[in-house]
């Protein structure tokens, strides 16, 4: 049946709203997936900054002698 060109300008317009709900959920997926990398990232950098403030307390506290008297 001849559909006439209203019937093909909404057949495009759904094909077109059909690829877009598919990449709006691929990308939402991606940043789920970037989300989940950068707590994991944030972790470890916060892990690495309590060893560097760590190593440094020791190294001022092994640097600083106290005097005889005590």
């Amino acid at each position: 049946m001849n559909r006439g060109p209203l019937g093909d300008r909404l057949e495009g317009l759904e094909r077109s709203l059909a690829h877009l709900e598919k990449l709006v959920g691929e990308l939402n997926q991606v940043i789920v997936e970037q989300g989940r990398a950068l707590q994991i990232l944030q972790k470890r950098l916060q892990a690495i900054g309590d060893s560097m403030d760590q190593q440094e307390l020791d190294r001022i506290r092994a640097s600083s002698t106290k005097p005889p008297h005590y």
